[in-house]
């Protein structure tokens, strides 16, 4: 998922809001959506998701009156634009305005080798080639992130080594553990049985809302 450009305008949106998935329109997809936080309906949705699938199925299932009961919680297709599932017309009508960009399934921008200064660009699979100014803009902001990470991570190193005070109070060796955390998640490499199990993800979602 991409932003690219401010959306203040869905905090005036109710819940549950969200675009109509591609392929099943009397279902939204889960990719963006509007909601209101609640301790309450964060218990509810646990104990409605031991009984369905994955997040989609499980708030498809707990938020059921969505296709039906009120048409303007229905967003625009511009705040859920997904990469490689929809019609070429469809981009051309509301590419230009695309406010998130959703690259759907299991080939990501970054499983992809890019070379910008590639005439032909092979490596892009026939269903996403008209979506390639989408993965261009993606894999430069990616770039861009990366090296600022990279820049940081060389001076806090630095900075351990001549003055033995990492600032913030963290070591260049924990943020190096978490650039490569960060990198095997990109690459779908989650560690489900350790730093990344459910308890763990748990924990962490419970800081923000106690």
């Amino acid at each position: 998922m991409r932003c690219w450009s401010q959306n203040l305008a869905l905090f005036e949106y109710e819940e549950l809001s969200a675009a109509p998935d591609p392929g099943w329109p009397d279902c939204f997809n889960s990719g963006v959506f509007v909601f209101r936080p609640s301790l309450n309906t964060h218990i509810q949705i646990l104990e409605h998701a031991a009984q369905h699938g994955g997040d989609q199925g499980v708030l498809n299932t707990f938020f059921s009156d969505w296709a039906v009961k009120d048409i303007r919680k229905h967003l625009s297709i511009v705040y859920n634009l997904t990469v490689g599932t929809i019609d070429i017309l469809v981009l051309y009508r509301y590419g230009y305005h695309a406010k998130f960009v959703h690259f759907l399934g299991g080939t990501k921008p970054w499983h992809l080798s890019y070379d910008p200064q590639a005439a032909n660009e092979s490596s892009f699979r026939d269903s996403i080639k008209n979506f390639q100014q989408f993965i261009h803009l993606w894999c430069d902001s990616y770039k861009l992130k990366r090296m600022t990470i990279m820049k940081t991570i060389i001076y806090s190193c630095n900075f351990s080594v001549t003055t033995h005070n990492p600032p913030n109070g963290l070591s260049a060796e924990t943020e190096v553990d978490d650039l490569e955390h960060r990198s095997m998640w990109e690459e779908g490499r989650a560690d489900y049985m350790g730093k990344d199990a459910f308890n763990n993800i748990m924990r962490k979602h419970d800081l923000f809302l106690y």
